[in-house]
């Protein structure tokens, strides 16, 4: 059995969590807490399989839950909240799943198979899981290799790796991945600062590429370069952006220049 923690200071909403729950057999709810205080001292004594919690909550929010206990266990954490505000930070804080209240029992479910997984992972990973937990509660920030992005009102996890380029329509981005791409209500500015600079370089006012998935670079007359990426779309590196064709071209064996 999977022991769950709920960690919700509305009583209402721990008893829908709760009758959610009760319809799957491999699940045992162990502890219910309205506040943070209480989750903490749960979560230490019962030392649960799956956190489901709220952000905003009395007391330690979910985030300073999550740093009290990680010395003392690693649950699949699962943020059942009522926006989106707080997704990027739950991702990087190590949130197995971020869900939109109200809570589906197919939303829940899919959240609950991920926690699955986790729990009948391999020892070894376990414990590198760990070390990346106490990492991010540390001095060192690792890089974020995980992605949500908010598209067709759903909430969608991309390993950044995977995207080839961003171009900005208007107040949209556009994430271009190898078979798939997403919308996403962003502009390309603020987006660019939470990307890693030595990964991403903006080539246009309009344009962002993968620098891993840049396969060559073709000179104009006018100054400018052709970028054509791995899977052969050509995009534009404008004059105006030519300070950050070392950034680009950074291990040249990668890419080749014409």
């Amino acid at each position: 059995m999977l022991r769950v923690a709920i960690l919700d200071q509305d009583a209402v909403a721990r008893t829908a969590m709760k009758d959610l729950l009760a319809r799957q057999r491999d699940i045992e709810v162990i502890a219910e807490c309205a506040d943070g205080d209480a989750a903490i001292s749960a979560i230490r004594q019962f030392n649960p399989h799956i956190v489901l919690l709220d952000v905003n909550i009395p007391g330690p929010n979910g985030f300073e839950v999550l740093d009290a206990v990680h010395s003392y266990c690693t649950p699949a954490v699962i943020f059942v909240t009522a926006n989106d505000q707080h997704a990027i930070r739950a991702f990087e804080a190590g949130a197995l799943d971020y869900i939109i209240k109200p809570v589906t029992e197919a939303r829940l479910g899919s959240a609950l198979d991920r926690a699955r997984k986790r729990a009948l992972a391999e020892p070894a990973t376990l414990v590198q899981q760990i070390r990346e937990l106490v990492n991010r509660n540390g001095h060192k920030t690792p890089s974020v290799q995980r992605m949500p992005l908010k598209s067709g009102g759903r909430i969608v996890l991309v390993d950044v790796n995977q995207i080839r380029w961003i171009e900005s329509a208007g107040n949209y981005l556009r994430f271009h991945l190898q078979d798939e791409s997403h919308l996403v209500r962003e502009t390309l500015t603020a987006f660019e600062a939470r990307l890693d600079p030595d990964q991403f370089v903006r080539i246009h006012r309009s344009t962002i590429v993968n620098r891993q998935h840049v396969k060559e670079l073709i000179p104009s007359d006018s100054g400018e370069y052709t970028v054509i990426t791995d899977n052969g779309k050509k995009l534009t590196l404008s004059r105006s952006y030519r300070d950050r064709f070392d950034r680009l071209t950074a291990h040249p064996d990668d890419i080749k220049i014409a």
